[in-house]
């Protein structure tokens, strides 16, 4: 019975010592790793650096990570040129705001045209987005009476308000089969 309890105690030694070593390992591969993600400014991130300083989207210029430097110079481009050049200035997109406010309205019309064509034929479930989205296409074209805006736009708020009507999340992630009416 003595054997037996200090063989147990033998192996619980062990197997507490082999933990300790594997916390140590961890633990210096974790410092190791944090290490890494604050570093100093890449010379190729400066200007993109400078330029988020200067606009606010960064209270200071060093102690980023790798991935955050490459960010913002990947993004740097894409911000207007009033960003770049200074001062933030509030951005006003007539063009978007007509576009949503257009779909907003356009919405209630495709969504009637949609269940209109859903209880009137058999159709696939996953085929229902599309043809909202087609809708309100066709919708947001002959739409031209009632708006100023162009084509483009038009064909934007009707494919917005299609896809709205009909649930983006159908469209992208619910592969369901069936009709949308039982025969």
């Amino acid at each position: 019975m003595l054997a037996e309890l200090t063989n147990s105690r033998d192996t619980l030694k062990a197997g507490a010592q082999e933990q300790g070593r594997i916390i140590k390992s961890v633990s210096e591969r974790l410092s190791a790793l944090e290490s890494r993600m604050v570093m100093e400014v890449p010379a190729w991130a400066e200007p993109a650096v400078k330029a988020a300083v200067a606009d606010g989207l960064l209270d200071t210029s060093s102690g980023g990570s790798f991935d955050l430097y490459r960010i913002l110079t990947h993004t740097e481009p894409c911000r207007p040129a009033n960003h770049r050049e200074g001062g933030i200035t509030e951005m006003n997109n007539e063009a978007l705001n007509n576009v949503l406010a257009f779909a907003s309205v356009l919405a209630v019309f495709v969504m009637a045209l949609v269940q209109l064509v859903k209880n009137s034929l058999v159709l696939p479930r996953n085929l229902v987005p599309a043809i909202g989205l087609v809708i309100g296409l066709l919708v947001g074209a002959v739409a031209y009476p009632f708006t100023d805006m162009n084509l483009v736009l038009r064909l934007w708020a009707g494919g917005l308000a299609g896809l709205s009507a009909t649930g983006l999340f159908e469209l992208a992630f619910n592969r369901r089969g069936g009709s949308t009416k039982d025969e």
